[in-house]
């Protein structure tokens, strides 16, 4: 009976055990995001990768923010660490917007680029030009007698 007992005195702090290394499996996610995004570098970064990335830094923070909070006391998680948390989240939301915002006007620039080389294939853009529909090549001047 002697080993039951001691398993049952076991179960609550395998039970803690088991919730609390939830977080460090999220900080290890983390680590893993903030790798990447240091591995970009500071000079030609593609803002699409750097908006995806700082997406998923603050999905995992939103989550890692929750878990921590909610678990505090259960998993003895100083107060500091959740501030230092929130702290960062702001500045990552900041980031990201800035990086989805620069991949936004970088798609586009790339479809007007796209546009205007397709008009400049087709003969012209706009008046005389053959785009507009109203003539079939570029505008010329009428030959013969004037």
């Amino acid at each position: 009976m002697a080993p039951m007992m001691m398993a049952v005195g076991a179960s609550p702090a395998a039970a803690q055990s088991a919730i609390c290394e939830r977080v460090g499996v999220l900080l290890k996610q983390r680590e893993g995001i903030m790798k990447r995004i240091n591995g970009m570098g500071k000079k030609n970064v593609d803002p699409g990768v750097a908006c995806n990335l700082f997406g998923n830094l603050a999905s995992n923070g939103a989550q890692t923010l929750a878990f921590a909070t909610e678990n505090k006391d259960w998993c003895q998680i100083p107060d500091e660490f959740i501030e230092n948390l929130k702290a960062g989240q702001g500045q990552i939301t900041k980031v990201r917007a800035q990086a989805c915002n620069a991949a936004k006007q970088r798609t586009v620039m790339e479809q007007r680029a796209r546009q205007q080389a397709q008009q400049a294939q087709q003969g012209g853009n706009g008046a005389f030009g053959g785009v507009d529909g109203f003539s079939s090549g570029p505008w010329r001047v009428p030959q013969g007698a004037l």
